[in-house]
């Protein structure tokens, strides 16, 4: 299936927004926290969805202050 530009623009152009960006941050925040209380001496391995988990797992990760292996599917 190809999708055109001028698809992708419309999509973009009628998209209702649900969080400000603040707030997904501040989601963002809670999760890393919780991720960092429950994992911060384990060296856990993350694995991230390729295209569509690479921005988030960018924010995510530049909050996790612990060693960790990162890989991607």
């Amino acid at each position: 299936m190809t999708v055109t530009l001028e698809e992708i623009r419309s999509v973009r152009e009628h998209a209702e927004r649900l969080y400000s960006p603040q707030e997904v941050e501040r989601a963002i925040d809670r999760m890393a926290a919780d991720i960092t209380a429950r994992l911060n001496s384990s060296n856990p391995l993350v694995l991230t969805v390729l295209n569509g988990g690479v921005i988030f797992a960018g924010h995510l990760l530049s909050r996790l202050d612990f060693p960790l292996e990162l890989d991607s599917l």
